[in-house]
This record gives C-alpha cells, sequence and structure tokens, in this order.
C-alpha cells in the first residue's frame, strides 16, 4: 500500500519495481548454491516471488487501501474500531490470495507452513538471512499496527491525489 501520491509513486514505478523483482530474485539466487541448482524452488521461494513480484496480487491490496482508506484518521494516534472490521477483512483477503497461490503451485498450506517452520528453525542462527527477512515482511504485512500504517498512509496518498487532480 502506498505511502505517496500515484504522481510520485508512478515516477518511481520502475525503480521500486526493479528494487522488488531484485530482492525476489535475490531470493531465488539465494538458493542457488551448488546443492540448491539441483533442486527446483520450493514453495515458500515461490511465494516469497509471488509476493514481490506479481503485479495483479499488489493491485488487489492498492484497490482495498483506495477502497477502505478513508474511514482512518492520519492525524490520530488512537484506534477506533473499525479498524478492526477492515483489518479482519485485509487478513482474509491476504490469506485467501496467498493459499490459493500456494494450491494453483500444486501444494497446500500446511506444507507451505511446515516448510517455512523448517527453514526458519534452520536459519535461527541467522536472523539476517534472506528467507528469515522476507519470513518476518510477510508476517508484519499481516501485523494490525503496520496494517493501520499502510491504511493512513494510502489515505494521504489518496488526498494528496485528489489535489493535483483539481488543479
Amino acid at each position: 500500500m502506498p505511502s505517496e501520491s500515484k504522481s510520485t509513486r508512478h515516477q518511481h514505478a520502475d525503480i521500486d519495481d526493479d528494487d522488488d523483482r531484485s530482492d525476489a530474485k535475490a531470493v531465488a539466487a539465494s538458493a542457488s548454491s551448488s546443492e540448491a541448482k539441483s533442486n527446483p524452488p520450493t514453495i515458500v521461494d515461490r511465494v516469497i516471488a509471488f509476493f514481490f513480484e506479481n503485479e495483479d496480487f499488489c493491485r488487489v491490496f492498492e484497490r482495498f487501501a483506495d477502497n477502505h482508506c478513508d474511514i482512518f484518521d492520519d492525524k490520530a494516534d488512537e484506534m477506533h474500531l473499525e479498524y478492526t472490521d477492515i483489518y479482519t477483512q485485509f487478513t482474509a483477503l491476504f490469506e485467501s490470495k496467498i493459499e490459493a497461490f500456494i494450491e494453483s503451485q500444486g501444494s497446500t498450506v500446511d506444507e507451505f507452513y511446515a516448510l517455512v517452520k523448517k527453514v526458519v528453525l534452520a536459519h535461527d542462527h541467522n536472523p539476517h538471512g534472506t528467507i528469515a527477512i522476507y519470513s518476518r515482511m510477510l508476517v508484519a504485512t499481516t501485523d494490525f499496527d503496520v496494517f493501520v500504517v499502510m491504511m493512513k498512509q494510502a489515505k494521504q496518498a489518496k488526498v494528496s491525489d485528489a489535489k493535483l487532480d483539481s488543479k
């Protein structure tokens, strides 16, 4: 979800998209050690790439933010009860999209979580490793406080865009 206006996002979209794609490709590339070269990407690798590279996936959540951000008070610190209802809708949508992707890859959600747990435990000694970082980013996306910040930023961008459009 955007933290800047559409016009600014469009100016930086190519750079940001390239960065996101590079980051997702780095995840895939990190698995390309001599032993990983003989193995195809895991479902964890594919979900991470989907999360960062799939434009349709991103657009779903941009539309969600545009449709629901007006209720968020970007000037206030307190959390309104309505935020919880919208957050519940967001997490259900997010989970359904991730689950659908996992299943489209011939895997199950249980297999995905089992592999994530295995990968995280294997990388516990390196909390700054690629998989650990991307796993935290995936989890942060569904964190309530992170969600509220994203929605407030979406509202600020929407207001900024409206001002630009009225000129």
